[in-house]
């Protein structure tokens, strides 16, 4: 579909200032619904439907969303106006057009954060009063369950001001610093996130670039972070920008949407990216040494200002094709502290790769606007936006913005935000230059043997370990700094201890054995399947209850050969398409367990995709079985 850029306005400015001007008159949900959706040529959003892109534009969603609104108006009938109505949904096309209709029929959206565990979204619930929740499954059985897809619209009459639209909307903590916030925002507060825009369109002009006329933003962070909704929902809606929506949250599924859809902008939290960069990077290194060190050569011709970075922009460019081609104008990373490494690296081969911050509480306040590769490098969150102040006190930040909540609930408990005070974030910041660079949380703050403070970030950035794929500083228990460090496809004693060398020789290296007293390794994750970041708090609390498996103790060999083999008969199973009871240890895949060529070919995928471990093709005979297998990669891992 074929529109203009900015739609009925001549560019980006002239957009910006009539929209933001009818905003400043009238600052309410109404006015921002009417701004976001004015331009209902344009397309609002893309999805896969088949095998072919389906558009959805504003227009056809305005429409759906005064239907759903005029729905949802009798569903809660018994439900008083501007009560809390629970939105607890996946991203999608859905989930916008509901957040509105909610809004629209007179409530408060209460983004629910359905990462967190479901005992806990129950008391909250409970705590509140909620008495109905719009779901995409989940059944909640402390308020009434509305499944969204089994809410039938029809047709209405109604006009758009005939609704009187909810006051607030209600986003929720991630919980991982103590008990559940909610946190209440107004349309006041949205129209101040959105008065900067303008000033970041100067400053920094690639994050809104567009390419082929359009600025295409994946909706990978979930709508119910302030993250998401802010800064990737309400700064590009404003703007009439395009939704790309992932049909699945595999890594192969991002790929190939950010390619197909031309997606412009990515905006993810740390652990997203740093996964990316390791499986990259492992790629890179399976090349052979030669292919490491000229791309090692690359990323610092890069950082050479903007020479080194045009010089080596077009010798990256099969590596930025394997990822997300050359489509995209601008990524950032907020939510926790990013490993330089991995700026470095998504910066060198030439994205624009930012770094931001915000909080649930205080809204998104900065980003790093810097031109150069190697300014951004560093790390920084950039100098506060307009509307925000940031100032330092003892190494904590603290915040003054006209962005924040208008109000906080917490324990029963209800702050109302005086704009005048500062607002203490708990996060641990320097000032360099008018920039900001925050340091990990306060909290996480660990206190030594002598007294000293602590900083886990620091020392877990100082530490490079092989075959280690998350690690956590944190203090036990007894008071002892420890390190846990979790080990992925540790397969032996051998390898096992080969890690644990590596990591007493760093820790040494660095002159760390006052910080670190502890090393503990695990073949258990330290996040679990909702988590986006690890939590020091919770990896403490799991430490002290034994629920990491230990690694390299006495019954480890056993422990992982058993794992190793429950492991691989599943994934046997599921290539043959057979029962896992149906598969012995010694049964050849092929002569006794009647699998072809083809089958192989999956087996060998499904292996690597599980465990990251690639079989050689050409050695199907001597590896068919599971024992033959187990084997193969316990040596591999030595």
């Amino acid at each position: 579909m074929k529109t203009k850029p900015f739609g009925r306005f001549k560019n980006f400015k002239q957009m910006f200032f009539c929209k933001t001007e009818q905003f400043e008159k009238d600052r309410t949900f109404s006015t921002l619904f009417d701004l976001m959706f004015s331009e209902q040529e344009m397309v609002f959003a893309e999805s896969m439907q088949g095998y072919r892109i389906k558009e959805t534009t504003y227009g056809e969603s305005r429409k759906n969303i005064v239907r759903l609104a005029d729905t949802l108006e009798k569903l809660f009938a018994h439900v008083p106006k501007d009560s809390f109505i629970g939105l607890s949904m996946a991203n999608s096309l859905d989930w916008l057009e509901t957040f509105w209709a909610i809004l629209m029929a007179g409530y408060k959206p209460l983004l629910v954060n359905t990462r967190l565990p479901l005992a806990v979204l129950e008391e909250v619930f409970e705590g509140y009063a909620v008495k109905a929740v719009v779901s995409d499954g989940t059944v909640y059985q402390s308020c009434q369950t509305h499944i969204r897809n089994e809410i039938q619209s029809s047709e209405t009459e109604r006009a758009e001001d005939s609704f009187s639209f909810g006051t607030e909307v209600i986003f929720m903590s991630s919980g991982t610093q103590g008990a559940v916030k909610l946190c209440a925002y107004t349309a006041e507060s949205f129209y101040y996130q959105l008065c900067d825009t303008w000033r970041l369109s100067k400053d920094c002009p690639p994050m809104f670039k567009k390419y082929e006329g359009k600025t295409k933003q994946l909706a990978l962070l979930p709508f119910y972070h302030v993250f998401g909704f802010m800064a990737v929902y309400v700064w590009f809606a404003f703007f009439s920008g395009v939704f790309v929506f992932l049909k699945d949250a595999s890594s192969k599924t991002l790929l190939n949407t950010v390619r197909r859809h031309k997606v412009t902008h990515i905006f993810a939290v740390p652990l997203v990216w740093e996964t990316i960069y390791k499986t990259t990077m492992k790629t890179i290194y399976a090349k052979g040494n030669a292919t490491v060190k000229k791309v090692e050569k690359g990323l610092k011709l890069s950082q050479k200002g903007k020479l080194g970075a045009k010089l080596t922009y077009k010798a990256f460019g099969e590596i930025r094709e394997q990822l997300f081609g050359d489509s995209i104008q601008f990524l950032i990373s907020g939510g926790s502290v990013i490993k330089r490494e991995t700026l470095e690296f998504l910066n060198g081969i030439g994205y624009h790769m930012a770094n931001g911050y915000g909080m649930t509480e205080i809204g998104i306040t900065s980003l790093d606007t810097s031109l150069l590769a190697k300014e951004r490098n560093e790390g920084s969150i950039g100098k506060p936006f307009g509307q925000v102040k940031y100032k330092c006190v003892n190494g904590e930040l603290y915040v003054k913005s006209n962005t924040r909540a208008a109000r906080i609930l917490q324990g029963g408990k209800e702050i109302i935000t005086d704009y005048n005070e500062w607002f203490k974030t708990n996060d641990l910041a320097t000032e360099e230059k008018g920039k900001y660079f925050i340091g990990g949380r306060k909290d996480d703050l660990i206190i030594g043997e002598t007294g000293e403070n602590i900083n886990p970030n620091l020392v877990e950035n100082l530490l490079q370990i092989e075959g280690v794929e998350e690690q956590c500083l944190f203090q036990a228990e007894d008071g002892s700094p420890t390190l846990i460090l979790y080990c992925k496809n540790v397969y032996s004693q051998q390898a096992a201890k080969h890690i644990r060398e590596s990591a007493e020789m760093a820790v040494k290296d660095n002159g760390l054995e006052s910080e670190i007293r502890k090393i503990f390794m695990t073949s258990t994750p330290l996040m679990e399947e909702n988590d986006f970041k690890i939590s020091r708090k919770k990896v403490a609390k799991r430490y002290a209850e034994k629920a990491f498996a230990v690694l390299d103790g006495a019954n480890f060999e056993v422990e992982a050969t058993n794992a190793l083999q429950k492991n691989l008969r599943a994934i046997f199973a599921e290539a043959l398409q057979k029962g896992e009871e149906e598969i012995g240890i010694e049964d050849n895949f092929f002569s006794v367990l009647g699998g072809s060529s083809l089958d192989y070919f999956t087996l060998v995928s499904l292996i690597e995709k599980e465990m990251g471990v690639k079989i050689p093709v050409e050695m199907a005979q001597e590896l068919s079985s599971i024992r033959a297998i187990e084997k193969y990669l316990q040596r591999s891992s030595e």
